[in-house]
């Protein structure tokens, strides 16, 4: 390991000649292009993968976990990420709680979408104060998209008081799997299912309706029933001065895929 202390231009002005080209190497060069040839072919197998409803992706509905509304039974995480990537306007700031919907972002969103700020963040318990940092967000920037687990929109129940005093405009996407859909991606669900109480404690699943709890303070929602309504009930939402959209997805059916997804040769 060195250290040169005089300087960045000094230093540069003691690399080799070779070094100090206006074109990088033909190796670089050609290794670039190696990886951004491999980055489209990730790309295009990603956009004929999340297509299609999770029912033609090869994944069945799992007995653990039954989906609450059959008429969403084809919305699964991975491509909501996807889509939402291309749907959301350029520019605005989205705002990504913690658990699943940072990863599934970092892991799914297509990588030539709308250029936008992304803004995320981990509380005490990894979902303190969700909601209030994407009003405060919203507030700052004068427009933001929050997209956020169930548990973690809960989390921060009081943060619907933000509505009397918000200037800025937020549109909340709430993703209802119906507890925490980060715990069925870690190997620990048991076999048999009796050993542990999974559902109770690890994914916590809620009785409280995430729409209606926005409605007691006053914000308006909808629940958006199918693929063909997203865009629809979306721009009706980015509309609102702050408005909830609630997409129900099946937590087990997401973690199946995001298995083969990462496990497949391709």
């Amino acid at each position: 390991q060195q250290r040169c202390c005089s300087g960045l231009a000094a230093w540069w002005a003691a690399l080799p000649p070779t070094w100090q080209g206006d074109q990088p190497p033909a190796a670089n060069l050609a290794l670039a292009q190696r990886w951004q040839g491999a980055e489209q072919a990730l790309q295009a197998w990603l956009d004929s993968q999340l297509a299609t409803p999770l029912a033609a992706a090869g994944i069945a509905a799992s007995p653990g976990t039954a989906i609450r509304e059959t008429a969403m039974a084809d919305l699964c995480e991975p491509a909501l990420a996807r889509q939402l990537s291309r749907l959301l306007p350029a520019d605005l700031p989205l705002v990504l709680a913690n658990s699943s919907p940072v990863r599934d972002w970092e892991s799914f969103a297509v990588g030539d979408g709308p250029p936008r700020p992304v803004l995320a963040f981990r509380g005490a318990s990894g979902i303190d104060g969700t909601l209030s940092l994407a009003c405060g967000v919203a507030q700052a920037c004068g427009r933001a998209v929050l997209i956020s687990g169930d548990l973690a929109l809960l989390h921060d129940a009081n943060g619907w008081l933000w509505r009397s005093q918000l200037t800025g405009q937020l549109t909340i996407l709430v993703l209802d799997n119906g507890g925490g859909g980060i715990f069925e991606q870690l190997p620990i669900r048991p076999d048999p299912a009796a050993v542990m109480d999974f559902e109770r404690l690890f994914a916590m699943p809620q009785p409280v309706d995430p729409l209606a709890l926005a409605a007691v303070h006053g914000v308006p929602g909808r629940l958006c029933g199918s693929w063909e309504e997203l865009e629809r009930d979306l721009n009706w939402a980015l509309q609102q001065p702050l408005a909830l959209l609630r997409l129900v997805t099946d937590r087990r059916q997401d973690a199946l895929l995001r298995q083969r997804l990462r496990q497949s040769q391709h």
